[in-house]
């Protein structure tokens, strides 16, 4: 039987429409797959800063995320939640989980003191793949690992040091005093710019009369060579002695310490800067200038400080590098603008360069207590300075806002340069990323 002419070709644009009608609904479906996709995908820091990084790696497949469920202290925090590289090749990132204790309940009986886990996870420094992992069940979430000179690992538990080798095999283990880890006693582990060596200092109250009469604590140290964990020297400090006995108006008490190198301790305030050698007395290297205040040892010749040169202080706005006799290397104001803040510097173990960061914070003035409400922040600029030539050699633009909590000087999760200073690494939220870095420049630069 003949179809008519006009039925066929009805049927053929019926045809015609069906497909054209499923092509349409499967690109839709398409376009919302991949935009739930989007959605759905980790924060790769897309055009977050204004170049792109050499690589890029979500830490939340290797239990990252989960750190930040821990209620814990801005400071304990920042201990555990670091990156660092272990070596010019491997970058290394560090975070402590909870361990939920399933045994039974046998009456009182106290929980398992391995409560938490100590996580690393070891990437290669040029492409970002992952190397391997590694973790330790600790009894504290303020346990940490330190990278160690010559690629070697540093674990400290409350009762031990660990030293690794660089294949992560242990090498050497040295037994600690008990030290007590309340949050209130929490010891403090010092770590030289080159990572050679490490100062442990703990403060204690029991029992220790003062020559006045009443009852004061006192501070313990212990000198160690981090590459071979031996003590070089331990010794103790009244908590109420002054330790600077010269002319000057300076109230250095026993326990003052802000930062090491491989054979000098130093320790600053606003209008002072005071170090000494180990088995010798405090000499003071600068006394009421802008930029005698908390020092970092960048190397150990050098001293690096922030301080203000605005004529209404509000915030530290300069660096100075200071040598370890006090005379000047250099000062540069970098923050200008009114709410500028410089967050907390990390160094390159050759001593050559410091990163640091310029951000804002701003909100609402609650003229009652004088704080801000609502604050926010926001993240200008990661900056590099190579100390030998006297420039900043790298700067990289933020394009947009870094969540933080107000007045935490840190407002990214972690900056870390490597130790030749030619690769930076940035945390962000959950994705690692890092950034190759300019050779320096062969002019120096003369101090302003």
């Amino acid at each position: 039987m003949d179809i008519p002419t006009a039925s066929l070709n009805a049927t053929r644009w019926r045809r015609r429409d069906v497909s054209v009608f499923l092509g349409l609904t499967l690109i839709c479906v398409a376009c919302c797959v991949l935009s739930r996709a989007e959605t759905e995908a980790p924060s790769m820091a897309k055009g977050q800063w204004s170049e792109t990084p050499i690589w890029q790696l979500d830490l939340r497949p290797f239990g990252y995320g989960s750190a930040s469920k821990i209620p814990m202290l801005p400071r304990y925090r920042e201990a555990v939640e670091r990156i660092f590289f272990t070596s010019d090749d491997v970058l290394t990132a560090t975070f402590v989980t909870p361990v939920a204790d399933t045994s039974p309940a046998v009456g009182s009986r106290p929980r398992r003191a391995a409560a938490w886990r100590l996580h690393a996870v070891f990437i290669e420094a040029t492409t970002g793949r992952v190397r391997t992992t590694k973790e330790w069940p600790i009894a504290s979430p303020k346990c940490q690992v330190f990278p160690v000179a010559g690629g070697a690992l540093l674990l400290f538990a409350p009762d031990r040091l660990v030293l690794y080798s660089p294949d992560l095999e242990p090498a050497k283990e040295l037994p600690l005093p008990a030290f007590k880890l309340t949050n209130e006693d929490i010891p403090k582990v010092l770590q030289s710019a080159s990572r050679k060596t490490i100062l442990l200092k703990y403060y204690s109250d029991e029992n220790s009369v003062s020559s006045q009469g009443w009852f004061t604590g006192h501070y313990d140290f212990m000198w160690i060579d981090a590459q071979s964990l031996n003590v070089v020297l331990s010794w103790r400090q009244d908590a109420g002695e002054n330790t600077w006995h010269g002319p000057e108006y300076v109230n250095a008490l026993g326990g003052s310490v802000d930062t090491i190198s491989d054979g000098e301790i130093a320790w600053g305030v606003n209008g002072a800067i005071l170090i000494r050698r180990l088995d010798q007395p405090w000499r003071l290297i600068c006394y009421l200038r802008p930029e005698c205040s908390t020092p970092q040892f960048v190397s150990n010749e050098n001293l690096l400080t922030f301080f203000n040169m605005r004529a209404f202080p509000k915030s530290d706005d300069a660096v100075a590098v200071l040598r370890e006799d006090g005379s000047l290397l250099l000062k540069d104001q970098i923050a200008c603008r009114e709410n500028d803040l410089l967050g907390r510097p990390v160094v390159s173990a050759d001593g050559r360069r410091f990163a640091l960061l310029v951000y804002s914070e701003g909100g609402e003035i609650d003229f009652m207590d004088f704080h801000l409400r609502s604050a926010r922040q926001t993240l200008r600029d990661v900056r590099v300075f190579d100390i030998p030539s006297r420039h900043w050699v790298y700067s990289l633009q933020a394009k947009k806002k870094i969540k933080g909590i107000a007045g935490d000087p840190f407002p990214l999760q972690g900056l870390a340069l490597s130790p030749d200073g030619s690769q930076m690494a940035i945390l962000t939220g959950d994705v690692l990323e890092v950034f190759r870095l300019p050779s320096s420049y062969s002019t120096p630069r003369t101090e302003r």
